[in-house]
């Protein structure tokens, strides 16, 4: 049997039962079905609002193959850098390491605190609601099944007495019993119906504030997530700047080094700023 703290699958539980045996939840009260039909429906809504946000949450704090193929790629490339332009590719890999690894998780904590918390309470919310609803379900047909009951005592009893004969003491006694169970199904129905019809009820009207609230933590967690982005970035302001005027001065000094079609300094010394001298370069210099 299952538990008292799992209400959700004892009712999924019965709900497979009526489905596998054919049987359709009691329409005996219609205001009753009505909620049961709402709170399913909203269930199916929100369950399918879980898959988006779940498929969303991947994709804004997981890590990407691709992002980590370019950071390996550039830092291996600053390692054969000039020398004075290694620290900007040394930027680059802290700055990722700072996106890539240490915001990332804390994006994927503040993103299960903030919006999957909330989810699974609302979603629990439910499951409770329509183990309510499944509970005062089974009551009703409980009702209905002693109802019926009482009813062909009843009929079996008057056919008895048209005929000039008397009830006997165990059909008056199995009649009495049935009253009795009757009386007493009707009594936990009517609690049984209360209690659901102010769960799925609550529910029902606060569905619009949890949507609202779902949004409130969606829009909280992507600002605090492009304030660490922003943050963990600053440290290009000052890189690219750098970086723009550097290689202006490089250009000049290469620019005012290349003359003729061809470099003119001492050969080792253009060999450690020029990985690969111009077509002629080395005609120009030994004419």
């Amino acid at each position: 049997a299952a538990s008292p703290g799992q209400p959700g699958l004892m009712a999924r539980a019965f709900r497979r039962i009526q489905e596998t045996i054919g049987a359709r939840p009691s329409v005996g009260d219609r205001v009753l079905s009505k909620a049961i039909d709402r709170t399913k429906a909203l269930q199916q809504e929100v369950a399918a609002l879980r898959r988006k946000i779940m498929a969303y949450g991947e994709a804004m704090t997981g890590s990407s193959p691709s992002v980590f193929a370019l950071v390996e790629a550039m830092t291996r490339a600053g390692t054969t850098a000039a020398a004075e332009s290694r620290v900007f590719y040394t930027t680059f890999a802290s700055v990722h390491e700072q996106t890539d690894h240490h915001c990332q998780q804390r994006f994927d904590n503040a993103f299960k605190t903030a919006v999957v918390a909330f989810l699974d309470e609302w979603e629990a919310e439910l499951e409770a609601a329509d183990a309510a609803a499944i509970a005062a379900e089974r009551q009703c047909a409980e009702v209905e099944h002693y109802s019926a009951k009482v009813l062909s005592l009843h009929e079996a009893a008057r056919a008895q007495t048209s005929k000039g004969r008397a009830v006997s003491s165990a059909n008056a006694a199995r009649l009495q019993r049935n009253e009795a169970k009757l009386e007493e199904s009707k009594s936990t129905f009517g609690a049984a119906r209360d209690a659901a019809l102010t769960a799925t009820h609550k529910v029902w009207a606060s569905r619009r504030q949890c949507f609202d609230t779902v949004l409130l933590r969606l829009m909280q967690f992507e600002r605090e997530r492009a304030r660490a982005l922003f943050g963990a970035t600053e440290a290009y302001d000052d890189a690219t700047h750098k970086l723009v005027a550097a290689k202006r001065a490089w250009r000049t000094r290469d620019l005012g080094k290349y003359v003729g079609g061809a470099f003119v300094g001492p050969p080792e010394a253009l060999a450690e700023e020029s990985d690969a001298a111009p077509v002629g370069a080395g005609a120009g210099a030994g004419a």
